[in-house]
């Protein structure tokens, strides 16, 4: 029996003058990933459940396997605490430690409804859900409730969800 490595490489390019500024050296493909802060660290979820923080100058990459949660579709960061990220599984949402993995609250469940995207509000404690029946719900996370809903156009499933940088819009796209 052979074991192969599978390498993945996030190369980070500059947009102003393209140069690459860093390479990351992940062993699993890229769910989510998002810049900490002002940092020059990237916060990214491999497919098999790991919790990346990656320094872009070094490509050292440290991560801790996020416990009790299986089928995990997106992460997205935790707004107002960079170091936390809200995770994505098949029918819940859960607040999870960026530093250590380690599971907090879950939410977010939706009778026959799975859960295929997710985008945080720029500044406010909202979470913007797709959901397989067509749906597209917002999510108050500190508070773990629901506080609006709205029936997507798309016809099914919600694949995608985005807010504005200011945080006036939502667009949601599906099937």
């Amino acid at each position: 029996l052979d074991t192969v490595e599978v390498l993945v490489r996030a190369q980070l390019t500059a947009i102003s003058a393209p140069r690459s500024i860093g390479t990351i050296r992940l062993t699993d493909s890229i769910v989510s990933a998002w810049w900490l802060g002002e940092t020059k660290t990237v916060v990214s979820m491999v497919r098999s459940g790991v919790v990346n923080h990656s320094d872009v100058v070094s490509g050292e990459a440290p991560g801790h396997r996020i416990g009790g949660l299986e089928q995990i579709v997106g992460m997205s960061r935790y707004p107002s605490q960079s170091d936390s990220a809200i995770v994505a599984e098949s029918y819940r949402l859960a607040v999870v430690s960026g530093g250590s993995g380690q599971v907090g609250d879950t939410f977010g469940t939706v009778p026959n409804a799975q859960i295929v995207a997710l985008a945080a509000h720029p500044t406010l404690p909202i979470v913007a859900v797709g959901y397989t029946d067509g749906y597209v719900r917002l999510w108050n996370i500190v508070e773990r409730r629901l506080v609006g809903q709205v029936l997507s156009q798309a016809l099914g499933s919600v694949h995608a969800v985005a807010f504005d940088p200011g945080g006036t819009l939502l667009a949601h796209g599906g099937a």
